[in-house]
């Protein structure tokens, strides 16, 4: 078995998949390297296509791999009994052994991960970011301050035209500056759900504004909270399918088939039927939130960037991870150890 049900760019460990470690049974954790002057068997799906790894792996005379047999794995009482810390514990291990750090990274997340990428999030991300240093604004002092007040009762109203939202989000010399109106002009054009709306939704670029700036989990819990309540207006504690549906749409680009299936599952298909409350609605958003404000913090510069690509990790074979050093590509996986092993275990 595959614990992590899917392959990575050899950075970490994917978080491991709990269904193999119900049973309580011990295992037999394996790790494989692929010791290769150049890279040519890490894939994932969301990198280089498969025939381009086929291409690479066959390009070369040898492709060397190494598996190594770590001891069985014998569950203590507590692990039998909870399948996640067995779970969590064996990852561990295996993380250790491979020089690498785990993570909480799983398939789904690369899946969101790249549904985002095919939106605007990114542009209208780094749009924010160049015209509040062009203006010297950056704070979201007057952002926080207007949503507050719309979900304390204030009378505000969302949709907003251009004069409107320059006016508001972006006072003094913004008006004066024809390259900067022309930036925040654009900026409004990539709010807009349809080309031909003449009004946003100032919620959406509410949000957008305060991840910029979430700086510890206070703020980061606060701000979904504040996102949660401007949705579900004074009335009431619970969102609307309907409002729940609106918000994805305007924030995350999600149609409503995607926010289906975040939501309540492929079944149901009546849009007005079922409500949500805010910590359900806390639990399913929050990795979107982390992946939005991931792209905030690149292009802020509070983190490095991407993983470097293909030919940058050949050019150097030791890549530092998480002030760890690894050498090769590496995958684990595992057998139960009832299982008789007789023949090699993995052929690349």
């Amino acid at each position: 078995m595959f614990p992590e049900g899917t392959t990575t760019n050899r950075s970490c460990l994917a978080k491991f998949k709990p269904g193999a470690f119900k049973p309580g049974v011990p295992v037999q954790p394996v790790l494989i390297r692929y010791p290769n002057r150049l890279d040519s068997c890490t894939w994932t799906w969301d990198g280089e296509s498969a025939y381009k790894a086929i291409y690479y792996a066959l390009a070369q005379f040898t492709n060397w791999m190494e598996v190594e047999f770590l001891p069985v794995y014998e569950p203590t009482e507590e692990e039998r009994e909870d399948e996640s810390l067995y779970c969590k514990n064996v990852e561990t291990l295996m993380a250790k052994k491979l020089g690498v750090p785990n993570s909480d990274f799983q398939m789904e997340d690369g899946v969101s991960l790249h549904a985002l990428s095919q939106t605007n999030l990114r542009l209208k991300l780094e749009k924010i970011w160049k015209i509040k240093g062009t203006l010297e604004m950056l704070a979201w002092t007057n952002v926080a301050s207007f949503l507050r007040e719309g979900v304390r009762g204030g009378e505000v109203e969302w949709d907003c035209n251009l004069a409107r939202f320059v006016n508001t989000i972006f006072p003094h010399r913004s008006n004066r500056d024809p390259e900067v109106f022309q930036e925040i002009n654009e900026l409004f054009d990539l709010f807009k759900v349809d080309k031909s709306d003449l009004t946003i939704d100032l919620r959406a670029y509410g949000f957008l504004d305060l991840i910029m700036y979430a700086s510890n989990e206070s703020n980061f819990d606060s701000m979904v909270r504040l996102l949660f309540r401007s949705y579900v207006g004074r009335d009431g504690t619970t969102l609307s399918r309907e409002s729940l549906q609106l918000l994805m749409r305007n924030i995350f680009e999600a149609d409503e088939k995607a926010t289906v299936r975040l939501y309540f599952g492929k079944q149901n298909t009546n849009v007005n039927t079922q409500t949500i409350a805010y910590e359900d609605f806390k639990k399913r958003i929050i990795r979107l939130v982390e992946f939005v404000k991931l792209y905030a913090m690149e292009i802020t510069g509070q983190c490095s960037g991407n993983y470097p690509k293909r030919d940058a990790r050949d050019k150097e074979r030791v890549v530092t991870v998480d002030r760890r050093s690894i050498d090769s590509d590496s995958f684990p996986f595992f057998w139960g150890s009832e299982d008789k092993i007789n023949k090699h275990p993995h052929s690349a």
